[in-house]
Parts: C-alpha cells; structure tokens; sequence
C-alpha cells in the first residue's frame, strides 16, 4: 500500500545548515536495518485512544540528528493516515511530504530542500485498530471495549511514525488522551491528569529511560486493579518497585498469585546479575485473547490463562507461569537494559531468557521440575534443527520480511540449551561473571553477538567459551556423536566421531564439525573434553561398565553407540540421572529414526523406559508414542499397539489410581494426567476412556449452569473434555462448542476447542468445517490454531484441515497476523505419505505471494514429510513385528 501526502507549501526556504549548494546525502531504501545518517533522540507521543472507535490518532515530535544533508529521511510508518509532516529547526520548519514506499512500513519524508543538523520531525496522524493481537488492537469483553499493544516486533511502525529499529534506544514522553471511565497504562508511571472536553482525562507519563520503539505498551479500558504492596528494598537495590495487575472488569482476585509470587522471581534475579531492577513500575496485565507474554519494561503483559492461575491450577499452568513470568522479568536486563544492535541477535533476548528463566523458576519452584521440561523442549529442538532449511541461531536478517522466522525453536530453545551447556562446561561462576561484565558494558545500550562474546571471554577468563559459543550460534544444525569404547589387555580406548546429525530421508551434507564439550559418565565418574576434529580418540583410566556419551544431558548433541554398549549402558541405567535418562531417550529414538537402532532394540528400551519409577522418564516416552503411531502406523491405533501400551502403562495406572489426592506432589499429579491420556488415547482403554467421558459430562453440565469450579482437579480437564468428546453424538458436541464459544475464559475456551478435535461424530466433523470455522464469535487466532496446529495431529481430520487451509488461505493466515504468518507451514508437518506431500508442494509453491517468507518454513515442512515416508518405508513392517514380539535385540532389560 502507497500513501502519499501532496506537496505542501514551504513555509522556510533556508535555514542554518539547510542550503541547496551542499553535498545532499543519498540512500537507496532501507529494506532492513534503517541507516544512521539520521538517528532519533527522543519521541514526543501524544495519542487519543478510544477503545469502541474504529481508529485512534496521534501527534509524534522527533528529537534528530541529521549528518549529512539529504532530501529524504528514512524512517518507518505502516497503514498511517498522516495528514501533516514537518521538520523544525530552531524558529524555522520545513513542510515534507510522506510516503509509505513497502507493505512492511518503510516509509519516507521528503523535502525540497536539504535538511541537516539537529530538528525536530513533526507528525500528525491517524490509523485503524489492528485486527489482530499486534500493534494497537480493541477486543471486546463481556460488553466492555479494551485496548492493548503489542509492538514487537515491528508493530510499533503501525502505532506512530518513527525509527522502528532496535538500534535506536531513546527516552519517550507520553501522553494518552481516553473517556474518563477508562483506565490507560503505558510503561512508566502517571505523574499527571488534566480533566479535558466530553469526559476525557489526559494522562502524562513520566519520561522513560531509552527504550527502542519495540518495548512501548499500552493499554487501555474500564481495566479492575489489583495494587499490590510495594516491593521491598533488598541489599542491591536501595529503593521499592510498586507492582500491581491489570485485569479486565470482575476478575481482580484471580491475580493475587501473580502478584504474590513476583518477588521471589525478580530477587532471584537481580542476585544473578549483581544489578537492581532498573525500572519505575511493574505492571502485569492479564490479555483475554494474547497467546504468550511481551516484556515490555513496566507493562509487562501476558496471556490471561497463565498469568491468573492459583496453587490449586493444573501443574502445567504452573509450569507455565513461573517459567514465562521468570523469562518475561530476565529479559528486564537481557533485552531492555541491553537490546541487540538488530533482529539478527534477538537470539540474545530469547536464548538468554529461557536459559536463565529455568535457573530462577526452578530455584524458587523445585517440586514443578522446569528444568527437566525444558530440556525436552530443547531435545525437540533438535528435530527441527535436522532440516536443510533450518537456519543458524544467528541468522542474518537483510529484509524486514525475514524477522519473523528469527523466533522459533532455534532462537529459544537451542539457544538456551547452547548457554546451558556451556555454563556447564566453563563452570557456573565464570559464567555468571561473564553475563555481569556484558550488563555493565552495555547498560541502556545495544549489542551484538560478536560483542556478547568477547564479554562472555573476558568476565569469565575462558576464551574457550567464545569458541564454543560461535561454533554453535554460527553453525547450522545438530551435532551427532558415534561413541564406541574398546576394552583391550593394555587399556581402554574411547572414541568418538561428529558428524551433523541427519534421519532417514534426509539429503544435506553430514560433513560439519563443531567446538563441542563432550561430557561423558562412566562407573568411575565424569570427564569432559572439548573435541573439535571429526574423530576423536583418548584412553581411559579402565574399562568402564557403562558409557553414558552426554553427562548431565548438559549437551546439545544427539550420540549412538554400538550394541554392546547400548546394552550395558541399559543394564546400568538406573545409575543414570533423571536428566540422563531423558537424554536416552531422546538419542535412542534419534538412532532409530537415522536407522542405526534396530526396531526391536529400540521397542525394549521404550518398554524399559516406560516402566521408570520417574515421572519426567517415563513421559518422555509417552510423548513419542502418538509420532510413532502417525507416522509407523499411519494413525492407527492396531491391536497390537494398545496391548504395547498398555503392558507399558497400566500397571503405572493402576498404581496412581484415578483419584485425586490433595496430597499430591505435582510431578505425581502430571504422572496420573499423562498415564491416563496414553491409556485413553493411545492404549485406547475402554474402561478409561468411560470414566473420562461421565467426568467430561459432568463438567459440561457445570459449565451450562455457569459454575466456574468443579469436583475434578485442574490437570484432568483436558483429557476428561477430550474423552467426552470421543464418545459424544452430535448434540453433546454442539453443547460444547457453544460453550467454548460463549465462555470470556481463555483457558476453558482452548480446552473445550481442543477436545473437539478428538470427534468421531461425522456430522460433527462436517459441522466443524461447513460452520463452526466460519463462525464470528470464534477468534482469528483461534481458527489459525486449530488449522494449523491442533487438526493435523488428528489423521482423520489432516486432509479436511489441510484443504480448508488452501480454500480459505486469507481467513487462517489472518489469524495469526504479523510477521510470523509463515508458521502456517506447520498445517503441513504431521503430513507422511506422497498424496499428501503433493498436496502441500501445491500449496506452497504459490503461497509467498499471500504468506510472505513460508518459503523456509515450507521447504522445511516438505523435509520433513520426506523424513516421516523415509521413516514409514525403512521401519513400518519392522516396528510392527517388534511391538507384537516379546525379545530384544539388546538385551534382557529386565
């Protein structure tokens, strides 16, 4: 879209360092990181929000500097009615005109005449609500209008016209004109309200310390208030913070967890840092609609369903609490105190957040085990990461376009794994000296990689570190390790070989080395070496009993051994950490899918693995048994599959009992919650899944007569929904869908949405996408989650899915909004036979026009539907002889 403002008289020809006889500085236009001939110093914001208008409006005062003389400064403004621009120099202005030159808001104003030197930019505008969560966008509640921002990553440009550009960290002074019934936050504190016409109040905030336009929030609406006590002073900081959250209308009581348990967070933090909390405020606001959290400094906000959450909600709520709230308040330093030079390095952000969220979380809250979760994500990781189209954790952004693809697995959770496994490997201490150094060296600044690694080598005196660290954020892909240990008269002899890990099916090159700690386990202890050849080859002190190839699952790395010592290693296992044994898991099944594990050696190390006394053990299993049965079994459930199952886990069942106990730990609660859903969904226990669908009911009918509370604990909700939802007619579904779809509750909205996906009912199925997917009261958001994520897990609903997704292409993508529209690859993923993979390669070969950037995640979709048919071909007939078989190609595991 072009927008183009005429021409308007020029009210001052000249002016100190304005004259047409200089040298007039030229730039072709700036597709990605904006030039810094011209560099912002600070914003003057002043907006009229009005939550049930259409549109809102603004004036926006830009402190510059201009180096060079030019006619035209770049900057950014994205779908912006500006009706006038200017630049002022002292007692002189010059009248410019504005253009928006691409879709992705790069935009101009041009001057007839040269302008340097330091000005003011002057803008007055307005602009349409965003109708997606990003930007500025209104909901409605219960009869209520809000608004809420959420600028990053370059939704600020749709905001007010400015230097969207994270390079450009400036103080902003604020002032929010809104109806005097509305409450209106932004990240610092009001210092003043001045009543104005037709019952509105202006609110002025206190100027903020420089920020890049990305952090800005706001919100506004007839918002409840919870203000909590002030934060009290510690030893590092000699001042309080005042907390309070932000909720909408009747729902201020659901916050006090939030709040109560902030404290504990931020100290654990600031401890690690050795600096205070810098900021005036700490806002937390509940969004009904947004699906994550943004760390906006003062303002933070989160989802609705996992900020109001209290001791008695589902252990996975918690866990997502106390991580993200953790990853929200890390980013107060590692984002907003120092903020990558440019999206290339938000890996910065997010890698360090996530790895120091679970160091905190996990401090505060052993008994929810976070650290062994988000070692499973990371292990996931890797699975992407094992696609030619996968990219580096530094991956150079050239367009705008491209910034979206920066946030994904690789970005978080490699990242945070690759920070995770070199603290491990250059000590605890030297790394937290490292990560002080890199906060006082950029204070309220920007950085880049390369500067984070020198910091990282000088605080911690180990240039090693930064040897590592650029291998891993430089090189694409996961290593993998071949171990073999030889046992001879004269000694023992470890070797090992690193190759870049590839399954069956895939074609990219294996010949990558990296700078990788290899911490190995034995009888006799742990050692570590850092390898950086291909093959590698040391003694060891004796012949080991056992060789577990990652000590610690501190690695981010996938191993292989050869039949012997796999055997040893299982005959051994319970010498093996938690930890440990999850990394097995995941290597075993990596061997397998790459065909270096035989089906039969493989099943038994499930069934061992399954029947662990861990909870986090024998979920590791459980969570790759519905892959194994899309992609092995297509979908199907055979007979011989549920009795695998269920020698695997109703025993485990039996033994949990399905009662809930007040008394339960919460790794005891996620164990009953999982085994019970493997039994129902996997096992396909009929007993089970009966019980699940009389609780299922029961709830339904509490959720009609508009009870908010229930006799069946939390974390049974989703699956006693989906097993109803297995069993239900039509009738029952529709009552359920109406549910969902007339509940303000986030949570129980994905819930009972999600279960549905589980129906057998074909009138329902043809009911789902003739018009429930069609319906108004379901959200964009929604409808892209269950296209693109929730459908595809279900065989029978992939092609109706996939096929609505093609019929309405604008309808789905719109939903998921912004820069990360390409994600609507992922409708793709589950995909696993050669009709189907044609299917998205019709697709995708026409959708960048409409999904700008899916090539990537498309070609990595299509790989990985060649790995699921590679897999399918080379190992179906075998796994299915070996889950219908009592032996081992191992050993007697038992």
């Amino acid at each position: 879209m072009r927008i183009r403002i005429a021409l308007l008289v020029v009210l001052f020809f000249t002016f100190t360092g304005c004259s047409s006889d200089l040298d007039v500085y030229e730039e072709t236009i700036p597709l990605g990181s904006l030039g810094t001939n011209v560099q912002p110093q600070e914003y003057f914001l002043s907006l009229t929000i009005q939550p049930e208008q259409a549109e809102f409006s603004g004036t926006v005062r830009i402190s510059i500097d201009i180096e060079k003389a030019t006619n035209k400064i770049w900057l950014h403004g994205q779908d912006l009615q500006v009706n006038s621009v200017a630049f002022a120099q002292g007692e002189q202005t010059f009248i410019g005109s504005y253009e928006q030159s691409n879709r992705l808001g790069v935009s101009s104003v041009s001057f007839p005449t040269p302008v340097s030197g330091s000005g003011e930019l002057r803008f007055n505008y307005t602009a349409p609500f965003s109708k997606s969560s990003a930007a500025l966008h209104s909901i409605e509640e219960n009869g209520e209008h809000y608004v809420f921002s959420q600028m990053q990553a370059i939704d600020a440009r749709r905001v007010f016209p400015g230097f969207d550009d994270p390079q450009f960290k400036t103080p902003f002074s604020v002032e929010v004109t809104s109806a005097d019934k509305n409450v209106v936050i932004f990240n610092t504190p009001v210092t003043k309200e001045v009543a104005g016409g037709e019952d509105n109040v202006r609110h002025i905030f206190a100027t903020t310390k420089p920020l890049p336009t990305y952090l800005l929030a706001f919100a506004v609406g007839p918002f409840d208030i919870y203000e909590w006590d002030n934060l009290p002073k510690t030893e590092l900081r000699d001042y309080e913070v005042p907390l309070r959250a932000i909720v909408t209308k009747g729902k201020r009581d659901k916050a006090e967890y939030a709040l109560r348990n902030t404290q504990p967070l931020l100290e654990e933090l600031e401890n690690y840092f050795g600096t205070p909390y810098l900021y005036e405020k700490i806002d937390l606001i509940a969004h009904p609609q947004f699906g994550g959290a943004m760390e906006n400094p003062g303002a933070i906000v989160y989802s609705e369903s996992g900020l109001l959450v209290n001791e008695d909600s589902a252990p996975a709520s918690l866990r997502w609490f106390y991580e993200v709230h953790a990853h929200e308040l890390a980013h107060m330093w590692f984002g907003n105190l120092v903020t990558p030079h440019w999206w290339e390095d938000i890996w910065l952000n997010e890698s360090f957040a996530s790895w120091l969220s679970i160091k905190v979380a996990h401090a505060v809250r052993p008994d929810l085990s976070m650290d062994i979760a988000k070692q499973k994500d990371s292990l996931g990781t890797i699975n992407q990461d094992s696609t030619a189209a996968t990219r580096q954790i530094q991956q150079p952004v050239l367009d705008n376009a491209e910034i979206g693809k920066t946030f994904d697995g690789v970005t978080y959770n490699k990242g945070a794994a690759v920070l995770g496994m070199v603290e491990a490997f250059v000590g605890e201490e030297r790394f937290r000296e490292g990560v002080r150094h890199h906060i006082q060296r950029f204070e309220h600044s920007v950085a880049n990689s390369s500067q984070f690694f020198e910091s990282m080598a000088t605080g911690s005196k180990e240039p090693r570190l930064q040897q590592v660290l650029q291998s891993f954020v430089t090189e694409v892909g996961a290593p993998m390790l071949d171990v073999e240990v030889r046992c001879e008269d004269n000694g023992a002899t470890l070797s090992a070989r690193q190759s870049r890990y590839r399954p069956l099916g895939a074609s990219y090159s294996v010949d990558t080395t990296w700078q990788l700690p290899f911490c190995y386990k034995t009888d006799s202890g742990e050692a570590c070496q850092l390898i950086s050849e291909r093959n590698t080859e040391f003694a060891l002190s004796s012949c080991p009993e056992y060789l577990m190839p990652n000590a610690g699952s501190t690695g981010y790395y996938r191993w292989n051994l050869d039949a012997e010592n796999w055997a040893k290693l299982m005959a051994h296992r319970n010498s093996l950490t938690v930890a440990e044994l999850v990394n097995l898991s995941d290597s075993s099944t990596s061997a397998f899918k790459a065909g270096k594990l035989k089906s039969g050696a493989y099943v038994d190390i499930l069934r061992a693995l399954a029947k662990h006394s861990s909870y986090e053990v024998t979920s590791s299993v459980a969570s790759v048994l519905p892959k194994l049965r899309l992609s092995l079994l297509d979908g199907e459930a055979t007979d011989d599959y549920r009795i695998f199952v269920e020698d695997m886990y109703a025993q485990r069942l039996a033994d949990l009992r399905m009662e809930y106990s007040s008394e339960d730990t919460p790794l005891t609660r996620l164990d009953r919650r999982d085994t019970i859903d493997v039994m129902a969904m996997e096992a396909g226990s009929t007993q089970v899944v009966e019980a699940l669908n009389k609780l299922g009911q029961e709830y339904l009918v509490s959720i009609e007569n508009g009870k908010e509370t229930s006799s069946m604990p939390d974390d049974w909700i989703n699956v006693a929904l989906r097993g109803t939802a297995i069993k239900a007619d039509y009738d029952v579904l529709i009552r359920m869908e109406n549910a969902a779809l007339s509940t303000s509750d986030k949570l129980l909205r994905d819930r009972l949405l999600y279960a549905l996906s589980n129906s057998k009912d074909e009138q329902y199925i043809d009911h789902m996408f003739s018009e429930l997917l069609f319906d108004d009261r379901l959200s964009g958001f929604d409808r892209a989650r269950m296209i693109v994520f929730v459908f595809p897990h279900n065989r029978n609903l992939q092609d109706r899915s996939f096929d609505f997704l093609v019929a309405n292409t604008d309808l789905v993508v719109d939903g998921i909004g912004g820069l990360f529209k390409h994600y609507t690859a992922s409708a793709a993923k589950q995909f696993c036979d050669e009709a189907q993979r044609e299917k998205a390669v019709s697709f995708f070969s026409g959708a960048e026009e409409k999904i700008p950037s899916i090539t990537r995640a498309a070609d990595q979709s299509l790989e990985i539907i060649d790995q699921c048919i590679a897999l399918r071909d080379a190992k179906s007939e075998e796994f299915k002889r070996a889950i219908s078989a009592e032996r081992t190609d191992v050993a007697d595991l038992e």
